[in-house]
This record gives C-alpha cells, structure tokens and sequence, in this order.
C-alpha cells in the first residue's frame, strides 16, 4: 500500500470529518443522521475488509447502533498476540488503510 503524503491524508480525514459531519444526528431532532452516521461507518470499514459489527440498543425511544470494526488480522481478545490487537497498529497506517480505498474509489 502507498503511504500518503500529509497533504493526502489531510484532505482524506477532512472528507470524513465533512461526511460525518454534515447534517445533525441526535435522538430527538434528528434520528435518521445516526442511522446515515452508522451506515457510511459500516460501508467504510466493510469496504477495507473489516469485521464489522453493529451493536443496536434504544435510547430515548430511538433505536442506536455502535459500530465495532475489527481489521481482518483480528485473532481475538483472548489471545495475547500482537495480531489479535487491533490498536497495535500505527495511527498514520490505520488512516491510510482506511482513507486510500475511499481516495482510490474518487478518482
């Protein structure tokens, strides 16, 4: 994988920041920009072969979702392995992983 320069990899973080960003999202204006929130999370995290699961509760009558993405080297919480733990890897690759499919899929 290409690394990004950090004039790349701040206009990608700066797309994500807009997207999510760009309309109101709370359980009593506006309900439908969670779910838009979740679902663009779920369809970024899909789209790099992550592990996604949608944790689904209500608050305020509203039905929420938690997103948890796991990277597909993801072992386990139980196995103390360096692959088994999704933090371990660096912040700039994990941007770059997620953000270079989505620069990739603009051009």
């Amino acid at each position: 994988m290409k690394s990004m320069n950090p004039s790349e990899l701040e206009s990608a973080l700066k797309a994500h920041v807009e997207e999510l960003c760009s309309s109101e999202r709370n359980t009593s204006n506006c309900p439908e920009g969670l779910e838009r929130a979740a679902t663009y999370l779920v369809g970024v995290f899909q789209g790099l072969d992550y592990q996604v699961t949608r944790q689904e509760f209500h608050a305020d009558g509203v039905l929420c979702a938690n997103v948890e993405a796991l990277p597909p080297t993801f072992v386990g919480y139980d196995k103390p392995t360096s692959s088994s733990v999704p933090i371990t890897i660096r912040r700039q690759a994990l941007l770059e992983q997620m953000i270079m499919p989505l620069l990739s899929r603009s051009s």
